[in-house]
């Protein structure tokens, strides 16, 4: 028990959280991490990389995006 609440430590540690995290949480946590790094590896990718996902697909065209 902790002594200054009078509340075991689980039981302080669940109230700080305040049920803000479950694991209904999970697939957007992740989904932001791997934007955030995917991101990050495009950025740094060299130009020409780039430049292909630039590329209009065969069969569009720019105006059709």
């Amino acid at each position: 028990m902790c002594a200054d609440a009078g509340l075991s430590p689980d039981h302080l540690i669940a109230r700080a959280l305040g049920g803000a995290h479950s694991t209904g949480d999970f697939p957007l946590t992740l989904g932001n991490a791997l934007t955030r790094n995917l991101r990050r590896l495009y950025e740094a990718a060299p130009p020409a990389l780039r430049a292909v996902r630039a590329r209009p697909r065969r069969g569009t065209s720019a105006t059709s995006r």
